[in-house]
Protein backbone atom coordinates (compact mmCIF):
# COMPACT_ATOMS: atom_id res chain seq x y z
CA UNK A 1 0.00 0.00 0.00
CA UNK A 2 1.48 3.32 -0.72
CA UNK A 3 2.11 6.03 1.42
CA UNK A 4 -0.65 8.08 0.36
CA UNK A 5 -3.10 5.57 -0.09
CA UNK A 6 -2.04 4.39 4.25
CA UNK A 7 -2.76 7.96 5.10
CA UNK A 8 -5.98 8.18 3.25
CA UNK A 9 -7.03 5.07 5.48
CA UNK A 10 -6.14 6.16 8.72
CA UNK A 11 -7.76 9.87 7.90
CA UNK A 12 -11.26 7.57 6.97
CA UNK A 13 -10.84 5.72 10.31
CA UNK A 14 -10.09 7.97 12.27
CA UNK A 15 -13.38 10.24 11.11
CA UNK A 16 -15.43 7.38 11.45
CA UNK A 17 -13.83 7.12 15.46
CA UNK A 18 -14.93 10.78 15.23
CA UNK A 19 -18.58 10.40 14.29
CA UNK A 20 -19.30 7.30 16.75
CA UNK A 21 -17.58 9.43 19.85
CA UNK A 22 -19.67 12.12 19.09
CA UNK A 23 -23.05 9.49 19.35
CA UNK A 24 -21.79 7.92 22.36
CA UNK A 25 -21.43 11.46 24.18
CA UNK A 26 -24.58 13.47 22.69
CA UNK A 27 -27.66 11.27 24.32
CA UNK A 28 -31.38 12.89 22.95
CA UNK A 29 -31.62 13.55 26.37
CA UNK A 30 -28.78 14.78 29.11
CA UNK A 31 -28.60 13.03 32.45
CA UNK A 32 -27.66 16.41 34.33
CA UNK A 33 -30.24 18.38 36.30
CA UNK A 34 -32.96 19.48 34.35
CA UNK A 35 -34.98 20.82 36.30
CA UNK A 36 -34.76 23.88 38.67
CA UNK A 37 -36.23 26.16 41.91
CA UNK A 38 -36.52 29.24 39.91
CA UNK A 39 -38.40 31.11 43.22
CA UNK A 40 -39.60 30.21 46.06
CA UNK A 41 -42.05 31.71 48.36
CA UNK A 42 -41.71 29.70 51.86
CA UNK A 43 -44.33 27.17 52.67
CA UNK A 44 -46.43 28.81 49.62
CA UNK A 45 -45.33 28.03 46.69
CA UNK A 46 -42.43 27.32 44.08
CA UNK A 47 -41.34 28.46 40.17
CA UNK A 48 -39.83 25.35 38.65
CA UNK A 49 -37.96 25.91 35.37
CA UNK A 50 -37.48 22.68 32.86
CA UNK A 51 -34.84 22.76 30.19
CA UNK A 52 -33.76 20.12 27.69
CA UNK A 53 -36.63 18.10 28.73
CA UNK A 54 -38.67 16.31 25.71
CA UNK A 55 -40.47 18.81 23.30
CA UNK A 56 -44.09 18.91 23.19
CA UNK A 57 -44.51 16.41 26.30
CA UNK A 58 -46.82 16.88 29.46
CA UNK A 59 -44.45 15.68 32.64
CA UNK A 60 -46.05 15.02 36.41
CA UNK A 61 -44.68 16.93 38.68
CA UNK A 62 -44.31 15.32 42.08
CA UNK A 63 -42.80 17.10 45.34
CA UNK A 64 -41.62 15.10 48.50
CA UNK A 65 -39.65 15.46 51.65
CA UNK A 66 -35.95 15.26 50.21
CA UNK A 67 -34.93 11.84 49.94
CA UNK A 68 -38.11 10.04 50.51
CA UNK A 69 -39.13 9.73 46.83
CA UNK A 70 -40.98 8.02 45.69
CA UNK A 71 -43.03 6.75 48.68
CA UNK A 72 -43.89 9.88 50.07
CA UNK A 73 -44.35 12.11 46.99
CA UNK A 74 -47.09 14.10 46.41
CA UNK A 75 -48.08 15.19 43.02
CA UNK A 76 -48.90 18.56 42.44
CA UNK A 77 -49.86 19.21 39.02
CA UNK A 78 -47.91 19.02 35.63
CA UNK A 79 -45.95 20.61 33.30
CA UNK A 80 -46.51 21.05 29.60
CA UNK A 81 -43.01 21.63 27.34
CA UNK A 82 -42.46 23.77 24.60
CA UNK A 83 -40.93 22.90 21.13
CA UNK A 84 -37.67 23.08 22.87
CA UNK A 85 -38.15 20.63 25.93
CA UNK A 86 -38.59 23.92 28.39
CA UNK A 87 -41.42 25.46 30.79
CA UNK A 88 -41.82 27.61 33.72
CA UNK A 89 -44.34 27.26 36.06
CA UNK A 90 -45.50 28.27 39.70
CA UNK A 91 -46.79 25.32 41.97
CA UNK A 92 -48.24 25.45 44.95
CA UNK A 93 -46.41 23.32 48.32
CA UNK A 94 -48.37 21.33 49.56
CA UNK A 95 -49.69 21.31 53.40
CA UNK A 96 -47.47 18.24 54.10
CA UNK A 97 -44.09 20.17 53.57
CA UNK A 98 -45.24 22.97 55.22
CA UNK A 99 -42.16 23.83 57.65
CA UNK A 100 -39.93 21.11 56.10
CA UNK A 101 -36.74 22.50 55.09
CA UNK A 102 -35.35 20.61 51.77
CA UNK A 103 -37.99 19.73 49.46
CA UNK A 104 -37.30 17.11 46.12
CA UNK A 105 -38.20 17.54 42.71
CA UNK A 106 -39.10 14.93 40.20
CA UNK A 107 -40.89 15.02 36.78
CA UNK A 108 -41.72 11.58 34.91
CA UNK A 109 -43.20 11.32 31.88
CA UNK A 110 -45.18 8.78 29.85
CA UNK A 111 -42.10 8.28 27.74
CA UNK A 112 -40.10 7.38 30.79
CA UNK A 113 -37.54 10.32 31.08
CA UNK A 114 -37.32 11.81 34.23
CA UNK A 115 -35.63 14.33 36.05
CA UNK A 116 -34.87 15.30 39.39
CA UNK A 117 -33.26 18.18 41.72
CA UNK A 118 -34.06 19.24 45.15
CA UNK A 119 -34.46 22.87 46.72
CA UNK A 120 -34.73 24.88 50.50
CA UNK A 121 -38.05 25.69 51.32
CA UNK A 122 -37.27 29.33 52.13
CA UNK A 123 -38.19 32.61 50.36
CA UNK A 124 -35.36 33.91 47.77
CA UNK A 125 -34.49 33.13 44.12
CA UNK A 126 -32.22 30.41 43.06
CA UNK A 127 -32.64 27.79 45.69
CA UNK A 128 -31.77 25.07 43.81
CA UNK A 129 -28.14 23.21 44.28
CA UNK A 130 -25.66 23.25 41.24
CA UNK A 131 -27.95 26.19 39.30
CA UNK A 132 -26.59 28.96 39.96
CA UNK A 133 -26.72 29.57 43.55
CA UNK A 134 -23.53 29.67 44.98
CA UNK A 135 -22.17 27.45 48.10
CA UNK A 136 -22.43 28.76 51.64
CA UNK A 137 -18.83 29.90 53.20
CA UNK A 138 -18.15 31.81 56.28
CA UNK A 139 -14.60 33.15 57.68
CA UNK A 140 -13.75 34.87 61.09
CA UNK A 141 -12.58 38.36 60.38
CA UNK A 142 -11.59 38.90 64.01
CA UNK A 143 -10.30 37.51 67.38
CA UNK A 144 -10.58 39.36 70.37
CA UNK A 145 -8.72 36.75 72.46
CA UNK A 146 -10.34 35.12 75.40
CA UNK A 147 -13.12 36.83 74.63
CA UNK A 148 -15.02 37.26 71.42
CA UNK A 149 -15.07 35.94 67.68
CA UNK A 150 -16.60 37.95 64.91
CA UNK A 151 -17.61 36.14 61.67
CA UNK A 152 -18.77 36.98 58.20
CA UNK A 153 -21.10 34.08 56.73
CA UNK A 154 -21.66 34.56 53.07
CA UNK A 155 -24.57 33.17 50.17
CA UNK A 156 -27.35 32.43 53.26
CA UNK A 157 -30.45 31.24 52.19
CA UNK A 158 -33.36 33.75 52.93
CA UNK A 159 -35.03 33.09 56.56
CA UNK A 160 -32.92 30.02 57.33
CA UNK A 161 -31.43 30.18 60.41
CA UNK A 162 -27.87 28.96 61.38
CA UNK A 163 -26.55 27.58 64.47
CA UNK A 164 -23.05 29.58 65.52
CA UNK A 165 -21.08 26.79 67.65
CA UNK A 166 -17.73 26.51 69.42
CA UNK A 167 -15.89 23.95 70.56
CA UNK A 168 -12.33 22.52 71.26
CA UNK A 169 -9.88 22.33 68.67
CA UNK A 170 -10.54 18.85 66.38
CA UNK A 171 -13.89 18.76 67.31
CA UNK A 172 -15.47 21.41 64.32
CA UNK A 173 -17.82 22.88 66.72
CA UNK A 174 -19.75 19.81 66.00
CA UNK A 175 -21.88 19.17 69.62
CA UNK A 176 -20.03 22.53 70.69
CA UNK A 177 -21.40 25.42 72.77
CA UNK A 178 -24.30 27.01 70.92
CA UNK A 179 -23.03 30.45 71.48
CA UNK A 180 -25.70 32.27 68.46
CA UNK A 181 -27.31 32.19 65.24
CA UNK A 182 -27.04 33.51 62.17
CA UNK A 183 -30.05 34.88 59.75
CA UNK A 184 -31.33 37.15 57.31
CA UNK A 185 -34.50 37.93 55.85
CA UNK A 186 -32.87 38.52 52.26
CA UNK A 187 -30.21 36.10 51.87
CA UNK A 188 -26.65 36.61 50.95
CA UNK A 189 -24.02 38.05 53.41
CA UNK A 190 -24.44 38.60 57.04
CA UNK A 191 -21.75 39.42 60.28
CA UNK A 192 -22.55 38.47 63.70
CA UNK A 193 -19.97 38.67 67.10
CA UNK A 194 -20.29 35.74 69.29
CA UNK A 195 -18.75 35.44 72.81
CA UNK A 196 -16.53 32.53 73.91
CA UNK A 197 -17.27 30.29 76.19
CA UNK A 198 -16.33 29.89 79.90
CA UNK A 199 -14.66 27.01 79.14
CA UNK A 200 -13.17 27.61 76.05
CA UNK A 201 -11.53 30.74 77.01
CA UNK A 202 -8.05 29.81 78.16
CA UNK A 203 -7.70 27.33 74.77
CA UNK A 204 -4.97 28.26 72.61
CA UNK A 205 -6.95 27.12 69.52
CA UNK A 206 -11.44 26.91 69.44
CA UNK A 207 -12.96 25.64 66.11
CA UNK A 208 -15.91 27.69 65.54
CA UNK A 209 -18.99 25.74 63.61
CA UNK A 210 -21.83 27.17 61.46
CA UNK A 211 -24.45 24.65 60.71
CA UNK A 212 -27.89 24.10 59.86
CA UNK A 213 -28.73 20.40 60.74
CA UNK A 214 -32.06 20.24 58.53
CA UNK A 215 -30.28 21.25 55.51
CA UNK A 216 -27.08 19.30 55.80
CA UNK A 217 -24.97 22.39 55.57
CA UNK A 218 -22.23 22.90 57.84
CA UNK A 219 -18.37 24.52 57.81
CA UNK A 220 -15.88 25.33 60.72
CA UNK A 221 -12.93 27.21 61.30
CA UNK A 222 -9.99 26.91 63.78
CA UNK A 223 -9.21 29.83 65.28
CA UNK A 224 -6.00 30.97 67.54
CA UNK A 225 -7.12 32.20 70.36
CA UNK A 226 -3.81 32.96 72.04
Amino acid sequence: MSLLRKLSFILVALGLLAAQSAILVSPAYAAASRVYAKDVKEDKNVTLVGTSLRPNTRYNVYLSKYGKYPANAILVGFALTDEAGSFTKTFRIPGRLVDIAKIGINLTSSHGDTASNWFINATSSNNTPEEGSPPFTFKVTSVNKGDSVKIKAFNLPANVTFDVRMGKAGSQGINGTRVGELRTSKGGTVTGTFDIPEALKTKSQIDVGVENENLGIASFVRINNK
